[in-house]
């Protein structure tokens, strides 16, 4: 399973202009850019309405989904993406804990869970992240078995 993948990424909400520089993230390069970029799969806005005091993740292309997956206790909980369910929005609040998973606009799937939140300099959240780049592969994670042959032959096991 061919996938990059990164931990404790951080945005922060496009909404400040001293940051927008690195507000969204593209999931192809594992990088932080401008959230109106076209190479953008997803930026963060904070609302800071006392009401609300709320993260939310929103897709930059139409014809992107997402999928709240729930409280996960580590990144590798989530091993397939959906078939069904993603949500009618370009956007989802983004909780501490929660695993999201996103299908690209050219049918790329990924994962981001929010491990936390940053408030200084600017409201922000920090993610891990990983990216499946087979087209229409839904699996997110490298299975047990798969991982220890990957581990053996990285580390020359088996010559």
């Amino acid at each position: 399973t061919p996938r990059p993948e990164g931990m404790d990424e951080r945005i922060y909400t496009f909404t400040d202009i001293d940051y927008q520089h690195v507000s969204g993230f593209d999931l192809s390069s594992g990088s932080r850019l401008v959230w109106d970029n076209p190479q953008c799969d997803f930026y963060l806005e904070y609302d800071p309405d006392p009401n609300t005091r709320s993260y939310f993740l929103w897709l930059n292309d139409i014809g992107s989904f997402i999928q709240d997956m729930g409280f996960t206790s580590s990144f590798d909980d989530i091993t397939y993406a959906p078939t069904e369910g993603w949500s009618n929005f370009m956007y989802i609040e983004a909780i501490v804990g929660h695993t999201y998973v996103i299908r690209t606009v050219d049918d790329h799937y990924a994962k981001v869970r929010v491990t936390g939140t940053v408030a200084n300099p600017t409201y922000g959240i920090i993610f891990d992240w990983g990216y499946q780049v087979d087209p229409e592969n839904r699996e997110l994670r490298i299975g047990t078995s798969e991982a220890k042959a990957v581990s053996d032959a990285n580390s020359g096991a088996g010559q």
